[in-house]
Parts: C-alpha cells; structure tokens; sequence
C-alpha cells in the first residue's frame, strides 16, 4: 500500500482584490493559525480582526461608516445602472419587439475594482468602437473563468456545467481568431 504524501492548505484566490500585497500576506499567515484548523474563519471574525488597530489585517476594511457607506452606496448605484434595459416598442400597439440589452457598459475598473463615474458609455456606441468592445470580450472571458474556477471545485456539478463549458471553448476560439486576424 502507498502512503499518501498530500496535504490540505489553504491560499488565496487570485481573484481576491481587497488590500495590499502586505495585507493579503497577513491575512493568509491569519487564516492559517491553528485556531482555524480545519475550518474556516467566521465573518465575524475576520471582522473584528480587521478593525482591530493593533492587527496587521487593520485597514483591509472599511473603517468608519462615513466610507463604508460611501461604498455602499457607490456599489448600489452601480447595481442599478446595470439593470437598466433598452427595448424596441412599437408606437401604436406599445409592443416589445426586442430583448431587453444593457442600456450601459461600463469601460473598466480603477483601484480596488471601482468603477468611475464618468466610465460607462451607452450600450449602442460599442459596435463602433473596436478597442471597447475587446475589452467588453476580455472582461467576459475573465468574468468566466472565475465563474468556472468558483465552481469546478464542486466536482458533483461539474457535469452539469459541461455544455456552459463547451459552448464557452467554442466562444473562445472564435475570439482568439478574431484577435489574431
């Protein structure tokens, strides 16, 4: 019989984009206390680890209300924003004759993943514009593989994500034509 010769550990997702290289270091050094040991640290937790000032995690949040609700707010106009649809009505008979489309598109992300405010542009000017609408695609593509990378770690599900994958694959072959043309 083979002795197993694999452990557990635990990282940080390369999608986290909260705090500092120093702050994510020590809040990986945190998670891997004995404390934790085979569990995870409770929001809770890690709540009050971050507003404890003698902490090397202090600042990974927000610290007071004023910016923590400047942030929420920012985050909830955003939401909105981005259901906001356009929809082809027909005048007489009021009519939907189109899907609703995203009636704005932001154009990227500034520090810590905000986006500006002067960052989003109608949905019906990305055609036009070559260089928003790669990134539009490249951002998709990001956006999915972190879908995926979320949930391939739930192997019982993986094969009900196998046409969702297949079809992305065959999207991505497309675009990487697309870029190299």
């Amino acid at each position: 019989m083979v002795a197993k010769t694999t452990k557990f550990v635990k990282r940080l997702s390369i999608n986290l984009r909260h705090g500092t290289a120093v702050q994510r270091k020590a809040l990986l050094k945190w998670i891997n206390v004995p404390k934790f040991r085979g569990r995870k640290p409770t929001p809770d937790e890690l709540t009050a680890e971050c507003l404890d000032k003698d902490s090397p995690l202090y600042g990974l949040l927000k610290t007071t209300q004023k910016a923590a609700a400047a942030v929420y707010y920012r985050q909830t106009s955003q939401d909105i924003l981005r259901h906001i649809d356009i929809v082809e009505v027909e005048i007489t008979t009021q009519k939907v004759l189109s899907k609703p489309v995203v009636a704005y598109v932001h154009t990227g992300r500034g520090r810590y993943g905000q986006i500006a405010d002067d960052a989003y542009v109608p949905t019906q000017r990305v055609p036009d514009m070559p260089l928003l609408k790669k990134s539009i695609l490249d951002r998709a593509h990001s956006d999915f593989l972190a879908w995926l990378d979320r949930y391939e770690r739930y192997s019982e599900f993986m094969g009900e994500f196998s046409p969702v994958v297949a079809a992305y694959r065959e999207i991505e072959k497309r675009r990487v034509k697309e870029v190299a043309a």
